[in-house]
């Protein structure tokens, strides 16, 4: 253990022989948060986790410092154990983003009806969680690992299945519907109104699947 740590472990001592709501405690718990931040070891996050940083420290440093008897100092030193507890608070806040993603990308109801998701992804006011849902859903359309998109096939065109389409409507590659009826030789308006009804809905599921959908916040 180091010396920072070995002084946090004597003020959380001291700390918790204090009655909880004393001025001395929170003397205490105010030379905890002024070490722990003096030394620079606190987890930054990462550049995309900066909108929520803030809000996931303040709740970090609520739960601990109203929890000092459940640090275990033979299992980890005091600033592992804050940092475990803000990596974990700001893993729930990127769930909690991603899902209010999710519901924007794969739910918008317009005037002209459902917007394409494909479109909102690209035009996502978060680029880093629209190009980490946009990778995860490449993957899954190139892979498609149960068949799934292989299955659900055109009745008019039998050569176009939901992986054609998908994989032209996806970044990098977006086409549009014309360039992809000249592509496919089929209609433009008849292509776009079946991936609607058919693509659409395929894609809400993945998104549901990985729990972007979710109703709940954890």
């Amino acid at each position: 253990m180091n010396p920072t740590d070995d002084k946090l472990c004597q003020l959380i001592h001291l700390a918790l022989s204090l009655p909880p709501s004393s001025p001395e405690r929170q003397a205490q718990l105010n030379k905890i948060y002024c070490l722990v931040m003096r030394s620079g070891k606190l987890w930054r996050g990462y550049s995309f986790q900066r909108q929520y940083y803030g809000d996931a420290l303040q709740e970090m440093w609520e739960h601990c410092l109203s929890n000092l008897d459940s640090y275990q100092p033979e299992i980890s030193g005091v600033i592992t154990w804050l940092n475990d507890h803000l990596k974990r608070i700001l893993q729930k806040y990127a769930a909690r983003h991603r899902r209010e993603f999710a519901r924007r990308a794969y739910g918008i109801q317009t005037e002209q009806g459902i917007c394409d998701p494909i479109d909102t992804l690209q035009a996502s006011p978060d680029p880093q969680l629209g190009l980490d849902m946009l990778s995860e859903l490449l993957e899954w359309v190139q892979t498609d690992p149960d068949g799934q998109l292989h299955r659900r096939v055109c009745k008019r065109y039998a050569h176009v299945h939901a992986q054609t389409l998908l994989l032209r409507r996806l970044p990098p590659k977006t086409r549009s519907w014309e360039q992809i009826a000249n592509e496919l030789n089929a209609d433009k308006t008849y292509l776009a109104q079946w991936y609607a009804r058919h693509c659409y809905p395929l894609l809400r599921q993945w998104a549901d699947n990985r729990g972007y959908l979710t109703e709940q916040d954890p």
